[in-house]
């Protein structure tokens, strides 16, 4: 399939390791790998600042 690539916004395949015309890596973010850098950031945030809340309840006590 092709797609737009992130840096020159050039054709490139979807399957391509680096971009043909400006030679970046991983040209093409897929959807799937979209979704899970999402949902790492949604559950890894909140797991942090509870972390951070206990750690202060801990260090004030």
């Amino acid at each position: 399939m092709i797609a737009e690539c992130r840096e020159c916004h050039n054709d490139v395949s979807d399957a391509a390791p680096k971009c043909p015309h400006c030679g970046v890596r991983t040209p093409v973010i897929t959807r799937k790998k979209r979704i899970m850098t999402w949902l790492v950031f949604l559950i890894a945030l909140p797991l942090s600042l509870i972390g951070l809340f206990i750690l202060f309840l801990i260090l004030v006590t």
